[in-house]
């Protein structure tokens, strides 16, 4: 016998509601939400309410006066931080941003603000690339469903369902934890050789170049460049890693990494010369210098930065050039000199090149 009995349902909820409940709720301004709704790019609004937690509720003054500090100050912590200065009535901090200032300045309450703002900027500059990598990703991903027809009020209640954000930001409090022990423990290791030696801290130290880069983003379309420029960093920091080295940064066009040897120098810029001048990717050159080197904000400075980056712009793709502190420390590879140039802002230079040890032949 059928049931007669009527069925119940929960109460129904309008596309797009849970989504503009939410961002009401987290202090959005009825104005941008409706801006958002209206010009389809409320899903966007959501992942950036998701990632900033909540609305802003205080001035830059107020900031200064609830962290302590003075106004001054507020306003160099935040262009040092990367933005820009903010009218006086205009919105721009929250709580959180008050406890974050207070325990900046705590952890360095030995320091001069100038250090404060050298170290906040140093980390604003790298964070900075890597917000931009994850908000482009998201964008990316937002928009293929836009130009896939698909409801953006739909997506915007996915985008609060799935809530990627949290997950993304487990994930980078996990690698910078381990990063950050791997940096102290480098630290460590650097400061104990440097003591035992009672000399700066010497490696090896390469730069890789993509030739021709310029020119190829003239004739292919922006997304074309990124993908060439993915592929090549995704292959150089893979074989670093595996040879030994670490990458110091990415130039877009090319790649600096140290090496503890000059021989994991060499057998690096081997493995990736050869890896460039396929699949579009334009051919590479390399160069490698081997001294002292100064240690600062996540970079490297020096003399011997400077003349391995000089030696790159020498050497003629496929090729390595080397100084001769290079040659000295090689113990696997047999290597003969090269011609003596002059190298901008560093004078005449002696150069050095591998040769190979079945054929004697040049093998740059």
């Amino acid at each position: 016998m059928a049931n007669d009995e009527p069925t119940t349902t929960g109460p129904t909820v309008a596309i797009g509601e849970a989504a503009i409940e939410f961002v009401t709720q987290s202090g959005i301004s009825p104005h941008d939400i409706d801006r958002a709704a209206s010009d389809g790019t409320l899903p966007f609004l959501v992942i950036e309410t998701l990632f900033a937690g909540e609305a802003p509720t205080l001035t830059v003054a107020q900031l200064a006066d609830r962290s302590g500090v003075g106004l001054r100050t507020a306003v160099e912590i935040r262009r040092a931080m990367g933005f820009v200065d903010a009218d006086a009535d205009e919105l721009v901090a929250t709580d959180a941003d008050v406890d974050a200032i207070r325990a900046l300045l705590l952890g360095y309450r030995d320091q001069s603000e100038l250090v404060v703002l050298d170290r906040v900027r140093s980390a604003a500059g790298a964070l900075t690339q890597l917000a931009d990598s994850f908000a482009s990703s998201f964008g990316d991903g937002l928009g293929d469903q836009l130009d896939a027809g698909v409801d953006p009020l739909v997506i915007a209640d996915e985008a609060l369902a799935e809530n990627a954000p949290a997950r993304i930001i487990d994930s980078l409090e996990y690698l910078l934890r381990v990063q950050l022990a791997a940096a102290s423990r480098r630290e460590r290791l650097n400061r104990s050789a440097t003591s035992t030696s009672g000399s700066a801290l010497t490696q090896a130290v390469g730069f890789i170049d993509l030739v021709g880069m310029t020119a190829i983003m003239e004739r292919i379309r922006p997304d074309e460049v990124g993908e060439l420029v993915r592929i090549y960093e995704n292959v150089a920091a893979r074989q670093i890693a595996q040879s030994g080295g670490r990458v110091v940064k990415m130039l877009g066009d090319g790649v600096v990494y140290v090496a503890p040897t000059a021989d994991i120098a060499i057998e690096i810029t081997q493995q990736l010369l050869p890896q460039a001048g396929h699949q579009r990717i334009p051919p590479a050159r390399a160069g490698v210098a081997w001294g002292a080197i100064t240690r600062a904000n996540g970079d490297i400075y020096g003399p011997t930065v400077n003349r391995a980056s000089r030696l790159c712009d020498r050497a003629e793709p496929g090729h390595v050039l080397f100084d001769a502190g290079v040659a000295e420390c090689l113990t696997t590879h047999p290597t003969e000199p090269g011609d003596i140039i002059w190298l901008k802002g560093i004078g005449h230079t002696p150069t050095h090149r591998l040769r190979s040890a079945s054929t004697g032949r040049v093998i740059d």
